[in-house]
This record gives structure tokens, C-alpha cells and sequence, in this order.
């Protein structure tokens, strides 16, 4: 309406803010010690200093890199097919592992008894 104050994106509240982290984006060229803000599962905003913003979460990232999702191209991911293969639900997302991609394929080979049958 006409007359009313809007919020701008700066004034907006926040649905969380990740403080103190070492932020690291290659594909931006970003690495700096900063602060994220976070609306609607969208980076919404990157600054120095974010801890003065309206959020319904904070997370105290100081110490950590923070990073979007990392991409692993080369995993096993066959657990106990053997020794390499590991389990991308254990190991994968704990790491920061969003997307992966894994080398070879998992066949049924046939056993020694059938061979030559």
C-alpha cells in the first residue's frame, strides 16, 4: 500500500545466520572471514558482520570452513563389497559431501562353480 514501509532485503528477517567462518567459494572467488545470512534455504547475504541481524537461528561457525556443497568424483561406494567400498551415508554428508560420483560399477560376477558350465 501507499505510505507503508516495505522491507528491503538488508532489513529482512534472517532464517539463519552462520557467524565467524572462514567462507570459501572458488566458483565466486570468494575466501574471506565472514558472516552468511540464510533466508528460504537461500544465501541471501555475505558480510563482515551479521550478528546485529533479525534471525530465528544463529550457528557460531568460528574455526570452520564454510563452504557450499563439496563435490567428491571418485568414490567407492559399495560397503563391504570390499575393503575400498565405504558408506556415503556415513561418510559422505558428515564431510560435506553433497554430490558424489562413483568410479565403476557394481556387477554380479559369476562364481567358480559356474564357470565352464
Amino acid at each position: 500500500m501507499k505510505g507503508e514501509a516495505s522491507e528491503t532485503p538488508n532489513e529482512a528477517s534472517l532464517d539463519l545466520v552462520i557467524t565467524g567462518g572462514t567462507v570459501i567459494d572458488p566458483g565466486n572467488r570468494i575466501c574471506h572471514q565472514g558472516d552468511i545470512g540464510v533466508k528460504d534455504g537461500v544465501i541471501s547475504e555475505l558480510g563482515q558482520d551479521l550478528t546485529g541481524r533479525e534471525s530465528s537461528r544463529y550457528a557460531d561457525a568460528t574455526g570452520f570452513l564454510v563452504t557450499p556443497g563439496l563435490v567428491d568424483i571418485h568414490t567407492h561406494l559399495y560397503s563391504g563389497v570390499s575393503h575400498y567400498g565405504v558408506d556415503p551415508d556415513l561418510t559422505c554428508l558428515v564431510r560435506g559431501v553433497t554430490r558424489r560420483s562413483t568410479q565403476g560399477r557394481l556387477e554380479r560376477r559369476p562364481s567358480q562353480d559356474s564357470v565352464g558350465t
